[in-house]
């Protein structure tokens, strides 16, 4: 047997045509990853908006309510039980322990062999062309699904000789059989509305598909014979299986064959839930019209989430807050890879041309490569962080001119007074806790109605007419000084989050600073908070 790699050849007008044609799709993806951190940062501040609405509006009620309302509000259950959850048949393998569970899972996997190609490109000394050497190799792994058996010669480097006996070809071969007729892989859940959390609410499709922890199922020890199996199997049965690790397989205990199937059972282990939607008809829970108008294209604008077990509504929001925040850095990730590409493909002819030069020609850009390669991975990295404050100011300045208002009100401070209408925070503080009796200790709190960590309440004091609080973002225990009154503190936090982010963006882009006014709005803030600082201050320091 000789060696027969697919090899091919690539002149050097080829691949300058092919890199200028890179160059204009870099082109077009440069311009285009603008467009995503734009849609990214707008989406983040427009979900921001929609939780914080959520917030504002969402009522808890109790898991023995009889009733909840069906108007389209948003209610919050904590830690409800599931009842009504269907109980799965034990099957011919007779499946031992609970099974009873919001979904049933069979996963079923046969060892087959897959097919991998492997290149070598290497350049021309002389005319700056390339050859590329291709050859594949054949490997054998447990698939969940049917894969295509192997059309080349097995072999591990190019210049290992290629055996025709590896190819499949009328059955002889490396060849994979089918997958066995039963049992099937799948996964099955309960109907919509089947299953009760609490008295009155019940469980739609979406949210049995947050049902995430798992228990996996056994078989009776009686029932698995291990009897050994003919290849290839029409159907796993349990005389022809054994039981090894979790997995109930029909490969001996020497090893598996290419053929051999093993499966596993498993059900939804959740007992009770947290969930956060609206009530339709039926008690049957429907997703939550938040009424924040898109912003962006594919923005979610409905709430329809579960989480298992009591998990109270502050966590759950933190949890919300959390997975926005690891969604906008997966995609500015995502951001800057495409930069970086984009770049390296502009700049891929600059790379190919010095291979023309004979004999070093090669060397010198191989070299160029490295090098325009990290000046785009610098670049990019500057553009990065240069587009996705710039998307966010725009972003906040087209959607986020009701914000700036609300905390240019808050801040709308003259001499340590708050002027215009009473705000609701101290209403609603006033309400709970006399702002006169609190003072900050150095381990509690004396006035609230319990005890807080002093890092958590850092500062409760009086300026003029209205409280003034700071407190970290998101860390202010509910129960301090209510719940009416904590939503205004998140409220007021993200506004101020918002106004100080662009702040210390608009200042170094003169174009963004002349969008919708936002300069003016920001420099009126900023010199409020400077005049709210001074009076604080002076007022600790009595």
């Amino acid at each position: 047997s000789q060696p027969t790699p697919y090899v091919t050849h690539q002149s050097f007008a080829s691949r300058m045509c092919g890199g200028l044609c890179g160059s204009l799709f870099g082109v077009a993806i440069y311009l285009l990853t603008f467009l995503l951190a734009g849609w990214n940062e707008g989406a983040y501040i427009s979900g921001l908006e929609v939780l914080e609405h959520a917030y504002e509006v969402v009522d808890e009620h109790p898991c023995n309510a009889a009733s909840l309302p069906q108007d389209g509000s948003l209610v919050f259950l904590e830690g409800c039980q599931l009842a009504g959850l269907p109980e799965w048949p034990a099957g011919e393998f007779q499946l031992s322990g609970p099974r009873t569970g919001a979904w049933f899972e069979t996963a079923v996997e046969m060892y087959q062999w897959r097919e991998v190609q492997h290149s070598e490109t290497r350049k021309d000394a002389v005319g700056g062309g390339s050859t590329t050497v291709y050859w594949y190799s054949h490997e054998r792994r447990w698939f969940s699904t049917a894969q295509p058996s192997p059309q080349n010669c097995d072999q591990s480097r190019p210049t290992d000789p290629c055996k025709p006996s590896t190819e499949c070809h009328a059955g002889q071969g490396h060849c994979n059989p089918p997958l066995p007729a039963s049992p099937l892989s799948g996964k099955q859940t309960a109907q919509t509305g089947a299953i009760r959390v609490g008295e009155a609410a019940r469980l739609n499709s979406a949210q049995l598909g947050q049902l995430k922890s798992r228990r996996p199922l056994t078989p009776a020890s009686e029932v698995l014979r291990g009897e050994p199996a003919t290849l290839p199997l029409a159907s796993l049965l349990p005389r022809n299986c054994r039981w090894d690790g979790a997995w109930a397989t029909s490969a001996p205990p020497g090893g598996p064959r290419v053929g051999d199937t093993r499966v596993r059972w498993a059900v939804s282990a959740a007992s009770e839930a947290s969930v956060l939607a609206a009530v339709g008809a039926g008690g049957v829970m429907v997703p939550w019209r938040s009424g924040v108008r898109a912003k962006v294209a594919g923005l979610k604008q409905t709430l329809n989430e579960l989480r298992e077990g009591a998990v109270p509504l502050d966590e759950f929001f933190d949890a919300l807050h959390a997975e926005a925040a690891g969604q906008v850095w997966a995609l500015r990730f995502l951001s800057l890879f495409l930069f970086w590409l984009g770049l390296v493909l502009f700049t891929r002819p600059i790379a190919i041309a010095p291979d023309l030069v004979p004999c070093i020609g090669p060397a010198i850009g191989d070299l160029a490569g490295c090098l325009l390669a990290l000046a785009a991975l610098a670049a990019a990295s500057a553009l990065a962080a240069a587009a996705v404050p710039t998307a966010t100011a725009l972003a906040a300045a087209a959607h986020g001119a009701a914000a700036i208002e609300r905390v240019q009100h808050r801040l709308d401070v003259r001499g340590g007074v708050v002027k215009g209408p009473r705000p609701p925070l101290r209403r609603l503080f006033s309400r709970h806790v006399d702002p006169e009796a609190v003072r900050v200790r150095d381990e509690e709190v004396v006035g609230a109605p319990r005890p807080v960590a002093a890092e958590r309440l850092l500062a409760h004091r009086r300026l003029g007419h209205a409280p003034v609080v700071a407190v970290q973002r998101r860390r202010l225990p509910l129960r301090v000084l209510g719940r009416d009154a904590a939503r205004h503190l998140r409220d007021q936090e993200l506004h101020l989050h918002l106004a100080r982010r662009l702040e210390r963006l608009a200042r170094p882009w003169p174009p963004v600073r002349r969008l919708s006014g936002v300069a003016a709005r920001l420099r009126l803030a900023d010199r409020r908070r400077q005049r709210l600082g001074v009076a604080r201050t002076q007022r600790l320091q009595q």
